[in-house]
């Protein structure tokens, strides 16, 4: 009879040790106060890359977006979102930049800093290599390689 309760209870300990990684991995998800990312990660140099800024927080001061050595920013857009679940509130906001490279060669665009509840939120820098002419005409948005995504870390003020 001992012997099945210890077996239960380490069949219990092992699946909450397998699923403990899978709910970390969630609970970071929901902390993603901005996300960074482009369309492509590989542009020809007549084409344009869009960067795009989702900030997840309604209290988010407008990003501060660095010198982009390398681009010009070609246009600029912003839309919001306002969405009621169980009746919690949450905003979520959206830049794009359209950005016309000029110049070939591997492209970085710096970090991007928001200003968030007190804290500063900070991008990691997004590489784009720029060639003479793309493979291809236009990204497949369900290819990894057409999409990065980076995630902020957050330093306090």
């Amino acid at each position: 009879m001992q012997k099945q309760i210890l077996h239960r209870t380490l069949l219990a300990l092992l699946i909450a040790l397998w699923l403990l990684p899978m709910n970390v991995h969630r609970l970071l998800a929901q902390d993603d106060i901005i996300v960074a990312q482009v369309d492509r990660s590989t542009s020809g140099i007549n084409e344009t890359v869009t960067l795009t800024l989702t900030i997840n927080r309604a209290d988010a001061e407008q990003p501060q977006v660095p010198k982009l050595d390398g681009f010009l920013i070609a246009s600029v857009s912003t839309s919001s979102q306002l969405s009621s679940v169980n009746g919690k509130a949450s905003v979520q906001v959206i830049y794009q930049y359209v950005l016309q490279p000029t110049r070939k060669g591997e492209l970085k665009i710096p970090p991007i800093r928001v200003m968030a509840n007190g804290k500063l939120y900070t991008t990691k820098p997004i590489t784009v290599k720029v060639v003479q002419k793309a493979t291809s005409a236009q990204p497949t948005p369900s290819t990894p390689t057409s999409r990065r995504r980076t995630r902020l870390a957050s330093s306090r003020r």
